[in-house]
């Protein structure tokens, strides 16, 4: 078995879990104390933050995963001061931004944000430079305290009387005191031979791509944060959401065999081909279950999370759970350690492409549906693209880069067991609980086998390629 790349994986999803618990608990505490429209006066913030502070950062992240081990100590240095200060200047603007879209916002509610999103984006540079360093451990307890206290600070914000900006303000001071902690645990890069690696140039094409990214993810609720009051934009947000623990946990893989890969690949050009296809085969068998369980009780867990009021999400969230299909792979790995910079930038103009054409005759037809909708087929675009790039750079067919058999078969057999099982329980006139329950134990079933099956198929091939 692959012990080492499994352990890190592991302790870097810890370390995200109970942070997304804690964002995922607030909401569905918000969503049933609070007005609609009052939610999705907050919501604006979260959707700037997501879109803000991940552009503000511009793609260092991924530059550090991919080249980080390879830098002396003085290069590190000096490319993370630049990173600091691009942050400084992008972070204001975003929070001017909010400003200029409604007027609203009180400046030292905007100038407060401004530090908000300083303070998150500034995270995300430390925690790359942590997770190259292998320092996943220290990040699983460092994020469990800040969840606890981030959870905290909104129960006592909103049992007091709820005010936004000591909500913010309380927030602001929590990630300034996470992010000195993690400054006080940074280890020294031990100095190497700096490559001969065009950093700046692909740092830039990063920089594109990371945002080019996010703006095709967030993109719908842009539109929809702009066109609807803040009350529909709560509904549409609601449907909409990702999946907490699919993407932390594919966020959490994608940095581990990104890192692992760019170690590999000296020795071996098709190593992160071989390395991505066994990683999506053993995270098919967990998503594919998954996505189905979640498609089937879509109404039960729309209603029960949120609230009757957010009933008009249940149609989004069945359009959106299929995004997570495409999570079963880190995609962009194979272009990203090969130093394909342009190639990834081009994957992410396709993606917000596709997103756009579509996005305005399918609004036309069916509302906010179809801004979910177009969200999909952005995403089917790019996923293809990239699969093609990164089977002509590892010298293999596109048939090769997947076993598209045995993802199809999975597919189809979780459709089987678990959606048309509930489907037929559900026709019976089982009520929805039970329902749930049957169909979650039916999916722990199917996901273990296949893992067993999965880590006993490929675990010594990549063990020997991993720890060779």
């Amino acid at each position: 078995m692959v012990y080492p790349l499994l352990i890190r994986t592991f302790r870097l999803t810890l370390s995200k879990t109970f942070p997304t618990l804690a964002v995922l608990f607030t909401g569905i505490l918000f969503s049933h104390q609070l007005d609609p429209s009052v939610y999705g006066h907050y919501l604006t913030i979260w959707v700037t933050a997501g879109v803000g502070t991940l552009i503000s950062v511009w793609g260092f992240p991924s530059i550090i995963l991919a080249f980080g081990t390879r830098l002396s100590e003085s290069v590190s240095r000096r490319i993370s001061l630049h990173a600091i200060l691009l942050t400084a200047v992008l972070s204001p603007v975003f929070a001017g931004m909010m400003g200029f879209l409604d007027p609203s916002w009180q400046v030292s509610m905007l100038a407060l944000l401004a530090i908000f999103f300083f303070s998150q984006s500034l995270f995300y540079i430390q925690e790359s430079w942590m997770i190259s360093r292998k320092g996943e451990t220290f990040l699983q307890w460092l994020n469990t305290g800040y969840a606890v206290l981030f959870f905290g600070i909104h129960w006592v914000v909103l049992q007091t009387g709820f005010d936004l900006f000591n909500l913010i303000a309380a927030l602001t001071v929590l990630s300034i005191t996470r992010n000195a902690i993690l400054f006080s645990a940074r280890k020294k890069q031990e100095e190497v031979i700096t490559e001969d690696i065009p950093i700046y140039q692909h740092w830039l094409m990063f920089g594109l791509n990371d945002s080019f990214q996010i703006l095709s993810r967030w993109l719908d609720k842009l539109v929809i944060l702009a066109i609807a009051v803040p009350a529909d934009f709560a509904v549409y947000y609601n449907g909409t959401f990702e999946i907490p623990f699919v993407g932390l946990v594919m966020n959490a893989v994608a940095a581990v065999l990104t890192s692992v890969m760019a170690e590999k690949i000296k020795a071996n050009f098709q190593a992160p081909a071989i390395i991505f296809r066994a990683s999506t085969a053993l995270m098919s068998g967990l998503i594919f279950p998954g996505v189905w369980l979640l498609f089937t009780n879509r109404e039960w867990l729309v209603v029960t999370l949120f609230s009757s009021q957010y009933e008009a999400s249940v149609l989004l969230f069945g359009i959106s759970v299929w995004m997570m299909v495409f999570r079963i792979g880190a995609f962009n790995t194979l272009l990203q350690v090969n130093g394909q910079s342009k190639e990834l930038v081009t994957g992410a103009i396709i993606d917000n492409v596709f997103v756009l054409l579509p996005m305005y005759p399918l609004y036309l037809l069916f509302g906010p549906a179809g801004l979910a909708l177009s969200i999909l087929i952005g995403g089917t675009a790019q996923g293809i693209y990239i699969l093609v790039k990164g089977s002509k750079k590892a010298e293999m067919k596109f048939s090769e880069i997947l076993n598209w058999g045995r993802l199809g078969f999975r597919f189809m057999i979780s459709g089987f067991v678990i959606g048309f099982s509930g489907w037929m329980l559900l026709f019976l006139g089982f009520e929805k609980l039970p329902v749930l329950l049957i169909t979650v134990f039916l999916t722990g079933v199917l996901s273990l086998w296949w893992l067993r099956k999965d880590l006993s198929r490929y675990g010594v091939g990549l063990k020997t390629m991993i720890n060779g």
